[in-house]
């Protein structure tokens, strides 16, 4: 259960934080977030450049050591844009609890990369 005032109280510390001296380090998370939420349509004719176009500027947001989840996504809405779509749309879908919503996730792009993309490995 998601506990709002909790919530409240770290944001208001990260607020805090990140006015006194974190902003140069972090800003760059913001301005992901912005080109995410400027650019998202799930109902987009062209999923695959509506995707692109979202993840634009998270660089190492979406890659770590050497996984690219970035480019696999891409390369499912290259090959398989509508089963990509569904994919975030149940991720999205916040009636269901988040923890089951980011488990399929996980599943199915893992059906998508077997079917797909058997021989990538960093994903």
């Amino acid at each position: 259960m998601f506990d709002d005032a909790l919530f409240q109280k770290y944001l208001v510390q990260y607020k805090k934080d990140l006015t006194t001296g974190h902003w140069d380090a972090e800003s760059y998370k913001w301005k992901a977030a912005k080109q995410f939420q400027e650019n998202w349509d799930i109902g987009s004719q062209d999923f695959k450049d509506m995707l692109e176009r979202s993840l634009e500027a998270s660089s190492n947001l979406l890659t770590s050591y050497n996984h690219y989840p970035k480019n696999m996504l891409l390369e499912f809405a290259t090959e398989v844009p509508e089963e990509t779509r569904a994919l975030f749309v149940s991720l999205f879908d916040e009636s269901r609890d988040y923890l089951d919503r980011i488990e399929a996730f996980n599943l199915g792009s893992e059906v998508l990369r077997k079917t797909y993309t058997p021989t990538a490995k960093n994903h």
